[in-house]
């Protein structure tokens, strides 16, 4: 099982509240992927939180400050999962060392663009990852042996820190500066792709829609759609014409109500939107994504 497989899983039986079953899937992770330690504690400390073992649960984030790891203090302050936390100065102890942590990490931080597939490609996807990941847990989303000798893909990491080797694009500024960086990486011939998921899906279709990015085509997984007023504001200043875009989500999605919104609103301004929903998922990647990304980018070649 890979750990995008296992991640998955976790999830899946988290929402089910099979706990047990999330434990065991931890175990199996822990030994597996210890490469992936912060976010495995993380959902260790969240797993005992829910049920109520508080003490576990903050001993398993000490766990992780003991080795080094640790996390964004505005995610263990407002994530749900850990609520029950917030009353013990042990948990405020590990917020504030986090927030030292933080600090220091932006003061060292730099843009890195990784590039994946064939080379000679004429087809390019420009990937933009979501918030609180990095290229080496993200791309792998995206690949099948049939896609990597089919497709170039150009994968830009935030400069912006996050968290324990983590990024996002929070900054709309220096998000624009790290695209156009990886951008500027692929040939002026190719046949250019922008996608992304969540926090980076957002961004895929506002670069689309603004047309920073020379491309006639978007795709968007699970994007974080929290208001639409940005998006009327480009699309009334902005004619972009030939524009299709695929835009993946599910009927678990925290986002999944301005999710559809925004599409009617894309297709109202005569742009081709395409939403696929997939039933009872959350905000994660589809578990046949790859073959649907497959099936899109035929379809992009098919409209060359």
């Amino acid at each position: 099982m890979s750990f995008v497989e296992l991640e998955r899983s976790v999830f899946t039986s988290f929402g089910k509240g099979d706990f047990e079953k999330v434990h065991a899937l931890i175990f199996k992770a822990e030994t597996l992927y210890p490469d992936n330690l912060n976010k495995i504690l993380f959902w260790k400390a969240c797993v005992f939180s829910v049920e109520g073992k508080v003490h576990q649960s903050i001993s398993a984030l000490k766990e992780g400050i003991n080795r080094g790891i640790w996390w964004n203090p505005n995610t263990l302050i407002n994530y749900p999962d850990l609520k029950k936390l917030k009353e013990y100065d042990d948990f405020n102890t590990i917020i504030n060392h986090c927030d030292t942590l933080l600090k220091e990490a932006k003061q060292q931080s730099q843009f890195k663009n990784y590039t994946f597939g064939n080379p000679e490609s004429d087809t390019s996807l420009l990937t933009l990852h979501w918030r609180g990941s990095n290229v080496a847990n993200f791309a792998h989303h995206w690949f099948n042996d049939d896609l990597l000798n089919n497709y170039q893909f150009s994968f830009p990491q935030s400069s912006q820190v996050h968290g324990y080797n983590s990024f996002c694009w929070d900054d709309p500024e220096i998000a624009l500066q790290d695209t156009l960086q990886s951008y500027k990486n692929i040939s002026p011939s190719n046949t250019v792709v922008i996608a992304g998921a969540s926090q980076g899906g957002k961004l895929a279709i506002e670069y689309a829609l603004k047309e920073t990015i020379n491309t006639k085509h978007f795709i968007a997984v699970v994007p974080a759609i929290k208001e639409l007023d940005s998006f009327k504001e480009i699309l009334n200043q902005n004619y972009t014409s030939n524009l299709k875009g695929w835009i993946i989500t599910g009927d678990q999605d925290y986002f999944y109500d301005k999710t559809c919104l925004l599409n009617e609103l894309l297709c109202e301004h005569n742009i081709q939107s395409e939403l696929i929903i997939k039933d009872g998922l959350g905000h994660y990647f589809p578990a046949d994504f790859s073959h649907m990304l497959s099936d899109v980018l035929k379809e992009v070649n098919i409209k060359k």
